[in-house]
């Protein structure tokens, strides 16, 4: 995975160096304290995200997984990305329980998937209308405009487009 992310060009405040800092800590510390470590970086940006859009929300109580599901209920990311960081996890409490099988290579897996989840959380997020359908926005985003009539997608009579009509 580090390969792939290599050939992505991360935003200016991406930390490039996170693998190399996680593998240090592997190798002068222990697997395990770079495992946890890079758990807390990502708790800590989940936490920053949950508690700017709900102020009065006790976001410092929860733990990775329940961060996600409350940033996912928030809508400040998507289930394939809550299901990840659901992911991270399940694999954190496997590595405490049996911390024999545990190594560098292992530990270093684990920051990979931990470097993606948070590149993927610096990237801006697509408008809530647009989708990953073809383009097409989902059907509640079409009905809303619709029934407003303030689609941008309609032409200026207030008709659907003939390629999105289908989709109501």
């Amino acid at each position: 995975m580090d390969s792939e992310l290599r050939d992505i060009e991360a935003p200016a405040d991406h930390e490039v160096g996170f693998p190399a800092e996680m593998r240090h800590l592997a190798e002068s510390a222990s697997p395990m304290a770079a495992m946890e470590t890079a758990v807390q970086r990502l708790e800590a940006s989940l936490r920053e995200r949950v508690s700017s859009a709900s102020p009065s929300e006790a976001a410092n109580r929860l733990n990775v997984s329940q961060l996600g599901s409350r940033a996912l209920e928030l809508g400040l990311i998507d289930a394939q990305l809550a299901d990840a960081i659901n992911g991270l996890g399940v694999m954190r409490l496997l590595a405490i329980t049996d911390q024999t099988r545990l190594g560098v290579d292992e530990a270093m897996e684990f920051v990979s998937l931990v470097a993606a989840v948070l590149y993927v959380l610096s990237r801006p997020r697509p408008a809530p209308d647009e989708s990953v359908n073809g383009g097409l926005p989902s059907r509640e985003c079409l009905r809303r405009c619709f029934n407003h009539g303030q689609c941008a997608l309609s032409p200026p009579e207030g008709a659907l487009r003939p390629d999105v009509a289908g989709v109501l």
